[in-house]
């Protein structure tokens, strides 16, 4: 049984079937707002359906919900965010999601939509879909590939390199990518000449094929045919431009130029009012019989009228700035067109509360389900009674609320999809509904997980995959310093091609002193790493010869011993230490870890399981938890404290600021309500008779978890039985704090967590000598956040927090100068009089300063105008929107974490660096303000660090010493080099990876009519480089065939030579060289070759010693490639029986 059992019950209520029978204007009052898109879904017949909110976000739990209640698709048919002429960034997934709804509902795929009253005033295209150019590509026919890409730019798609977002297209020989509006999934078009040979749709991911389709379809963006582009351009040479500043005018000069190019959509989206043949709103697309419900009216047509305002103001207000013409179309469709349209369907006004006479009062006919909020005992107890009332449980944990009621004996129908009655007793669903209520006329209870388990689970969308934290240091590009592990540190001048002999190959160019330089081979990449460590400066260039390098890599190997000995002895005396151990899950593990709102990630898995593990351990624990910002580091201190408190431990979580303190006070306390577990916290904004009573009950036992700031290092700080310390950025606090942390890793298990690990935290966790567990995967739907960094400007400022209040959001405005701070806020407050603005700063009296951060966090106020306070702290879902003010001044770090206090939801989150017009900015705040910028992709956290090593320098985080052989190598060799000593001194061999040479006659390279983009073969060569076995290199051949196509000859003799070199690896061969006199091949110590096979083969032509072989050319058979992988066959097969001897019977 799905949910619709439970709407068709609704349907035949006879309030129901009454408004389903309206054919005019009808007002309903007093509905339940839980119980609204059930009674929506029991309205759709045959009709079409709209269903107008007030915001975004209420239409999409809207459609997410009745999509829970109806078998028919449910169309969510979204707002842009840009405001009218703005110059942003196109969104491509929404305008392509805009335009499949506006296409499925022509064509009746979709016959129910849910939108925002934003949505119906930006204008579409108001001719039938069915009219518009739609391109369709079928497997087996034939196509002219130019024609078709010129097909897809006037449809409004963009050609990027990678194809991973709706609305962009690539080409790579002949091979298409493209996602199409409308689909889940991109699609890859495979051509042999002008013929489709395959369509596949493939993983936006790891960009692989996944399964085959015969036929796709491409729906327009938008009209940017050359026809539609002139007569836009004619139109707009009419318009007065005269009144424009000197910029502004060259600008819109530039952007009306644009027309008469095959622009894309991003340059020509400010002219999107002109593109449209007939606008109209979406509504115009629902026919005349369509019923329209209206959800909470009197809100959504106060915002109708609202943005309509604020549309005409921000137009106003660029006109009269200069910075746009005088006279343009409307960017929106006006709001009583909007209401016109609307009132003329047949329409359903839903308003809280009880309205005139003539409204359908359904007051009393829902009523809110009994919550348990986490007592699940009282939940089974109460079914256990309710024998008479048919229960609907819909759960996502089917299983546990089964076992949980039939433990009792109580009979429980768990049912399937064909199910259609609904039982006396409780019937159990598989639903991710978010609310339950109740039908007491008809004794029907209908219950979800937020009832039981007090919170509901929220499934993931998939996203991009993190790329390993250790590919930074083999992701360079020109003008980047490199080091060579044999040559030293040089400047990394970019890729060339060469012939040697006839044969082609592709060399990096490595720039040393004077005019020396390097051809490295692109097989030979992972001989070459990035070069981080000399903070500002420049690093010293090597010479080649002379044994510079040499004698710098021996120094720093000296150092990296002594360090490695240092850190094997703490290692040591940790693990030799006793502690507490715990014991496995207890019951009430499984019921707190079941109300996390969230299906844990992959990584949060592990961290979880990795953090208990070394807790059931009879030694110390010291965890380093590394997740970047709002990827769930908290919910993993929140198990682990949960696991100590029920075997009777004390917990204490260190944090930085007060306002951390709070916010994980509130997170703690609100995930243990249902369990009998005392939480606490000691911060400045108790007062000190509060604190005393604290200090009491953690002495006597009476608090079980206490949270709070430096203050929980005082000496007055007393526990009665500590089990586990949680430090949340430890890089926050000082040495003497660190000092006494120190105390405490020795007999107590430490669990660290940290967003951007400090690099000596780091350099230990990358090297194995302290535990770490990284989480790199983002949380359900999580999008990058899109930054600005841009000069300080009021019409910017207005424009990004009027966006936000649109949506229902709200902002954080960061200035960072007490000084001035409340003089700012009167100045946004002047920009944007439409705010409620708070102001919060450090230097507030305690009880006011937490009476504004609670009051922000309840959303009373829309922006919090506030000092770096919040850096660390505040997670409200509901801020998306970031302003930093002067963000020159601020650290690398500051701007990522402050950063990361936005893009916490699904929505779409910004945050703008703003700096002075005037100033004049030093290279280091340059360089941090780029760095954010550029790290936009999620979990961008570990590339943070690493650039703020590149700015700051090693020396406040290794010493001074240990600095300078971090700067004279490369922050990346030496961490190996501590590696690999730690690893001799436990007793593992450790041998430097060897330089193996393959120098064969052959063309051997990625040609640049098979992989176009530059950066794309570099990245690729390091790839090839850098494989570790054979079944990784058949992984990416079988990649590079499906997103290139077939390999054409040079490819194939490229990955032919990574086989063999990973075959000499294994052999102990460090090179192999045919000329047209012999094959030479020399070995290392060690190696044995097969001289029986060799001899057998080639007699005494084969000559051999220790170290070397060489073979006449003329003896080797015309396939001398294969001769050369039977010899390293043979040479492995004799090594591996030699290094397992068969044993002698006796």
């Amino acid at each position: 049984m799905t949910l619709t059992v439970l709407t068709s019950v609704l349907s035949r209520l006879k309030e129901i079937e009454k408004l389903r029978g309206v054919s005019t204007f009808t007002v309903v009052s007093g509905l339940l707002g839980a119980a609204r898109p059930a009674v929506a879904a029991a309205l759709i017949d045959r009709r079409q359906v709209l269903v107008v909110t007030a915001h975004s976000q209420a239409a999409l739990d809207f459609a997410q919900e009745l999509h829970r209640w109806t078998e028919e698709t449910v169309g969510l048919f979204p707002a842009t965010e840009a405001l009218p002429y703005e110059r942003v960034r196109v969104d491509r997934s929404v305008l392509a999601a805009r335009e499949s709804v506006v296409h499925d509902l022509g064509t009746g795929v979709c016959r129910v939509v849910v939108a925002p009253v934003r949505a119906l005033m930006q204008p579409v295209e108001g001719r039938n879909p069915l009219e518009l150019s739609v391109s369709r590509v079928r497997a087996g026919s034939s196509t002219r590939p130019e024609e078709l890409l010129r097909q897809w730019v006037s449809m409004g798609y963009v050609e990027t390199r990678v194809v991973d977002e709706p609305g962009s297209f690539a080409r790579r020989g002949g091979v298409l990518d493209i996602f199409p509006a409308g689909r889940d999934l991109p699609v890859r078009i495979d051509l042999f000449g002008n013929d489709v040979e395959s369509l596949r749709e493939f993983d936006p991911a790891s960009q692989r094929s996944l399964v085959t389709v015969a036929e796709v379809e491409i729906l327009p963006l938008a009209q940017l045919q050359d026809d539609i582009r002139t007569s836009v351009r004619s139109e707009l040479q009419g318009i007065d431009a005269s009144r424009l500043t000197a910029e502004a005018e060259t600008r819109w000069q530039q952007d009306v130029a644009a027309l008469e190019h095959a622009s894309g959509l991003d340059e020509l989206a400010i002219f999107s009012p002109y593109l449209l043949a007939e606008p109209c709103s979406f509504v115009d697309h629902f026919a005349a019989d369509a019923l329209v419900l209206v959800d909470d009216a009197p809100e959504t047509w106060s915002t109708l009228a609202s943005l309509q305002i604020q549309a005409e103001d921000v137009q106003r207000g660029m006109e009269e700035a200069g910075t746009l013409p005088i006279g343009l179309k409307a960017a929106v469709i006006a709001a009583d067109s909007v209401k016109l349209s609307v009132e003329s369907r047949h329409l359903i006004s839903i308003t809280p509360g009880t309205t005139s006479q003539d409204a359908v009062d359904l007051s009393g006919l829902f009523t809110p389900a009994r919550l348990y909020a986490g007592r699940v005992r009282d939940f089974v107890r109460a079914s256990a009674q309710g024998a008479r009332v048919r229960t609907v449980v819909g759960t996502q944990q089917v299983e546990r609320v089964r076992e949980l009621l039939t433990e009792e004996g109580i009979a429980v129908g768990v049912s399937g999809p064909n199910a259609n009655e609904l039982a006396l007793g409780v019937t159990l669903v598989s639903s991710s509904s978010v609310q339950g209520w109740t039908l007491p006329r008809e004794e029907i209870a209908f219950l979800t997980d937020h009832e039981i388990f007090g919170r509901s689970l929220t499934r993931p969308v998939p996203r991009k995959k993190r790329q390993a934290r250790e590919a930074f240091f083999f992701d360079y590009s020109p003008g980047d310093f490199v080091v060579h592990l044999e040559h030293g540190i040089g400047s990394f001048e970019g890729v060339t091609r060469m012939s040697v002999e006839g044969a082609e190959r592709e060399y990096a160019i490595v720039q040393y002193a004077g005019k020396d330089r390097v051809y490295v081979p692109t097989d030979q990449l992972e001989r070459l790493t990035k070069y981080v460590g000399s903070g500002d400066a420049a690093p010293h260039i090597s010479k080649l010869g002379g044994g510079e390098w040499q004698r710098a890599r021996a120094r720093a190997k000296a150092a990296a011993d002594d360090i490695a000995r240092e850190l094997i002895e703490l290692y040591a005396k940790r693990r030799t230490r006793p502690a507490h151990a715990f014991p496995s899950d207890q019951p009430w593990q499984h019921e707190l870890e079941a109300t996390f709102s969230f299906e844990e990630t992959a990584d949060q898995v592990q961290a979880i399981r990795d953090v208990k593990a070394d807790m059931e351990e009879p030694h110390p624990m010291d965890r380093l938890v590394c997740a970047d910002v709002g990827y769930g580091k908290t919910e993993v201190a929140v198990r682990a404290a949960f696991k100590a408190v029920m075997d009777g431990k004390q917990v204490a979580m260190l944090v930085p600021t007060t306002i951390l303190a709070q916010q994980h006070f509130e997170t703690f306390a609100d995930r243990y309500g249902p369990f009998p577990v005392s939480v606490e916290v000691l911060s400045r904004f108790r007062s000190p008779a509060q604190q005393r009573e604290v200090l009491r009950r953690l002495a006597s036992g009476e608090v079980d978890i206490v949270i709070g700031t430096h203050r929980l290092l005082q000496t007055d700080v007393l526990f009665k039985n500590l089990g586990l310390l949680i430090i949340d950025e430890e890089q926050r606090f000082g040495v003497k704090h660190k000092e006494q942390l120190k105390r405490f890793r020795e007999s107590i298990d430490v669990l660290t967590l940290t967003a951007t690990p400090i690099p000596r935290t780091l350099h230990s966790g990358l090297v194995g000598i302290r535990e770490i567990s990284v989480i790199e995967t983002p949380p359900e739907g999580r999008l990058p956040i899109r930054t600005y960094l841009q000069p300080f400007d009021e019409r910017l400022i207005r424009e990004a927090v009027l966006r936000e209040l649109d949506r229902d959001g709200q902002v954080y405005f960061v200035h960072n100068k007490v000084a001035t701070i409340d003089s700012m806020a009167e100045r946004v407050r002047r920009l944007v009089p439409e705010a409620r603005v708070v102001v919060a700063h450090g230097q507030m009296d305690e009880g006011l300063l937490e009476g504004v951060m609670l009051s922000f966090a309840h959303g009373e106020a829309d922006v919090l105008l506030c000092s770096t306070i919040i850096e660390n702290g505040l997670d409200i879902p509901n801020v998306n929107t970031i302003v930093v003010n002067n963000a020159h001044r601020l650290g690398l770090t500051q701007l990522y974490q402050l950063r990361g206090r936005v893009g916490r939801s699904a929505n779409q989150a910004y945050a703008y660096l703003l700096y002075p017009l005037d100033s004049h900015l030093t290279q280091d705040a340059s360089r941090r303000m780029e760095a954010v910028f550029e790290a936009q992709d999620l979990g961008a956290g570990f590339s943070i660090a690493m650039k703020d090593l590149e700015i700051r320098g090693t020396g406040n985080l290794l010493g001074a010493e240990q600095s300078g052989h971090a700067a004279s190598i490369g922050f990346d060799l030496y961490t190996r080099m501590i590696g690999d000593a730690v690893e001799r001194m436990r007793g593992v061999p450790v041998e430097e990876p060897p330089s193996i040479s393959i120098n064969l006659p052959l063309t051997m390279l990625l040609p640049e009519e098979y992989v176009g983009s530059e950066s794309e073969r570099l990245t690729l060569y390091r790839r090839l480089a850098n494989v570790a076995t054979l079944s990784e290199i058949a992984d990416l051949e079988d990649e590079m065939r499906d997103r290139f196509g077939a390999l054409p000859l040079p490819v194939q003799n490229l990955i032919a030579v990574v086989r063999l070199k990973l075959k000499a690896r294994d052999a102990r061969i460090s090179s192999i060289t045919l000329d047209r006199e012999a094959l030479t091949v020399r070995s290392q110590p060690g190696a044995i070759y097969d001289r029986v096979s060799l001899y057998r083969t080639y007699g005494t032509d084969a000559k051999i010693s220790n170290a070397l072989l060489r073979i006449p050319r003329r003896r080797l058979k015309e396939d001398w490639m294969s001769a050369i992988s039977e010899m390293l066959d043979c040479t492995l097969a004799l090594q591996d029986t030699l290094a397992k001897p068969e044993p002698v019977p006796v």
